[in-house]
């Protein structure tokens, strides 16, 4: 396994070119420490459409991240935060 940091307080945990996992700084005072789990879908937009008819709400609809780009979507049952890529 690699890591590789592609920007100041935060990592990227790589097995080959396979993406594992991440963890960045958080700055914010305000927001406590948490967990936030990332899925890989094979269509974004596929499945935001999907996320929006079952009620979940559309944090961010895309954002361009170090290799990828994200979506963050809040469950519409406990209002928890996931992201998609």
């Amino acid at each position: 396994m690699t890591i590789m940091t592609p920007h100041p307080g935060g990592a990227i945990l790589h097995r080959g070119d396979e993406w594992i996992a991440s963890v960045s700084q958080q700055d914010d005072a305000a927001i406590s420490p948490h967990w936030r789990p990332v899925f890989m879908v094979p269509d974004m937009p596929a499945t935001r459409a999907k996320a929006k008819k079952i009620g979940a709400t559309i944090v961010v609809e895309e954002q361009q991240v170090p290799g990828s780009v994200i979506s963050v979507i809040k469950d519409p049952v406990v209002g928890n935060l996931l992201t998609i890529m």
